[in-house]
């Protein structure tokens, strides 16, 4: 990323293209390495009636943001509200997305397993018919079950349950559903120093999950829950695994920042 000043955003659902600056953008995402969802609110300003009526819950929404030549998806996922308000003299449309889908949310699922099937296998078989894209399943202590394995319940829950069983945790990023070992770092790398995003110094964190510094840096599309960022300042060196971050997009703010823990 080089032109830095030259703002670039996307949002692609209900059939149209809205792009900033064309329309006025704004939103904040917040996304971390647990198994809730993701979620983004993004603010569309003054569009036409016609079109604001298209935006519904449970279409497919895409959010690309970065700068000119450099531009990235930053959420996808499904809406899950739309509200429209005026203020002043701005008619804004803002939809909340959630980067999850309704079925892995809210789908009861029951089924017996015969015996011997790995969790790992388990945790495949439901999660096909979550609706999210399986990104990775790595589980430490793949075990077998030897008197078979029976789940009713909310598919959600029992995916969590079965990754425990093999020692991992779930997380969803951008419509994917990774069961990992919590200390999993996604291979995605990027570098923040003063010449490529950084804000200023990272501040030391206080916490009791590994987080130990949080970095501000301008929006980076790349930067996600799990992946790796190698930081060089006065204070943090070295690559770290982000835990948990946000991107925000207003008129004073075009930024990421994040909490992260050693790699």
């Amino acid at each position: 990323m080089s032109n830095f000043w030259l703002r670039e955003i996307k949002v692609n659902t209900a059939g149209k293209e809205f792009k900033y600056p064309d329309f006025h953008i704004e939103f904040r995402i917040e996304f971390d390495d647990t198994d809730d969802p993701d979620m983004a609110i993004i603010s569309i300003f003054n569009l036409k009636p016609e079109t604001e009526n298209r935006i519904k819950k449970g279409q497919v929404l895409v959010l690309s943001a970065g700068y000119e030549g450099d531009i990235g998806t930053v959420l996808a996922g499904e809406i899950s509200e739309v509200f429209s308000y005026t203020e002043g003299q701005d008619r804004i449309c803002e939809v909340e997305v959630i980067d999850a889908t309704e079925r892995f949310l809210t789908t009861r699922i029951s089924k017996t397993y015969k015996a011997g099937i790995k969790a790992s296998q388990v945790l495949a078989d439901i999660l096909a018919v979550s609706g999210l894209e399986i990104g990775r399943i790595s589980l430490p202590d793949d075990v077998a079950y030897t008197n078979g394995r029976t789940v009713d319940g909310r598919l959600r829950e029992i995916a969590k349950e079965i990754a425990r069983d093999g020692g991992a945790s779930l997380y969803i990023n951008n419509g994917a559903i990774f069961a990992v070992p919590a200390e999993f770092s996604q291979d995605i790398g990027v570098l923040l120093n003063k010449d490529t995003g950084l804000l200023h110094s990272p501040s030391r964190i206080d916490s009791d999950d590994g987080r130990e510094w949080d970095v501000p840096s301008l929006l980076n599309y790349r930067i996600r829950a799990g992946s790796r960022v190698q930081v060089g300042s006065k204070t943090a060196n070295g690559v770290y695994r982000v835990v948990k971050g946000r991107h925000t997009a207003t008129q004073a703010e075009f930024m990421t920042r994040i909490e992260v823990a050693e790699a």
